[in-house]
C-alpha cells in the first residue's frame, strides 16, 4: 500500500472531505498535552502518530519523552520555561521547608542532568514537601545573586517571572514544576524524511507517499 491522501474534518462547516495527493507529510507535533504540565500547545496530542499507527505504520521510541525541570507553576498554557541558565548562574531549588534538596539527590546538585533534577523535584512533591496551598511545586531561589546580577545575566527570566507569576526573582523565589517538553519517538524515517518500516529481512522498506517530520 501507499499513502494517497487524507480524510479531513472541516471544523467550521462540520463536513468531511477526502483530499487526494501524491504524498502525505505528518507534521503534527508531539504529544505533550497528554501530560498535565507541559510546554506544548493545545494541539500537541499525538494525533499524527496515532493516525499513522492505525494506518499500519511502525511507531518506535515513543517512550522517550524529555522533561524540563523548571517551568513556571502557573495556569498559563503552555507553561513558560525557566532556562537552565538560571541554575547555571547559581540559583538553587528549595522545598516548602526552605531546604535545598538537590545536593542529597545528586553530587552535581542543581547542575545534574535534566531527568535527574526533574525526578528529584517530583519526589520532593510526592513525599509531601511541595510548596503552595496545593503542595504541587517547589521554589527556584535566586535572590541571593542580587538584582544587578539578575538584570545583567538573566533579564529575560526576571521579565517572565514578573509577567506570568507576579514574582520578582530579585526578592522572591519562582514557583517551578517539571514539565513535559519534547517527544523523541514517532514514525521512523530515512534521511529523506520518508517513512520506513521493517521489510522482514533485517532491513527496511519505504512506505510510499508517506513522510514524517519531527516536532
Amino acid at each position: 500500500g501507499r499513502a494517497a491522501g487524507a480524510v479531513a474534518f472541516d471544523s467550521k462547516s462540520g463536513a468531511t472531505r477526502v483530499i487526494r495527493s501524491k504524498a502525505v507529510l505528518l507534521a503534527t507535533g508531539g504529544l505533550g498535552r497528554i501530560y498535565r504540565e507541559t510546554t506544548n500547545p493545545d494541539v500537541a496530542t499525538g494525533d499524527g502518530v496515532a493516525m499513522a499507527w492505525r494506518a499500519g505504520a511502525v511507531i518506535e521510541n515513543i517512550e522517550f519523552v524529555q522533561f524540563h525541570p523548571t517551568a513556571l507553576n502557573t495556569p498559563e498554557t503552555p507553561l513558560a520555561l525557566i532556562s537552565e541558565a538560571v541554575r547555571g548562574e547559581g540559583a538553587i531549588l528549595v522545598n516548602e521547608r526552605g531546604q535545598r534538596f538537590m545536593p542529597r539527590r545528586h553530587r552535581l546538585g542543581e547542575l545534574a542532568p535534566r531527568d535527574v533534577v526533574s525526578r528529584a523535584m517530583t519526589l520532593e512533591i510526592q513525599e509531601g514537601r511541595g510548596c503552595g496551598p496545593n503542595a504541587d511545586h517547589v521554589l527556584l531561589k535566586l535572590d541571593h545573586l542580587g538584582g544587578d546580577v539578575i538584570d545583567k545575566r538573566l533579564p529575560g527570566i526576571r521579565e517572565i517571572a514578573k509577567k506570568f507569576a507576579n514574582v520578582d526573582p530579585a526578592t522572591d523565589p519562582i514557583p517551578v514544576v517539571p514539565t513535559c517538553h519534547y517527544q523523541m519517538g514517532g514514525v521512523p524515517t530515512n534521511v529523506a524524511g520518508q517513512a520506513v518500516m521493517p521489510d522482514g529481512k533485517g532491513g527496511e522498506k519505504i512506505i510510499k507517499g508517506l513522510y514524517a517530520a519531527g516536532e
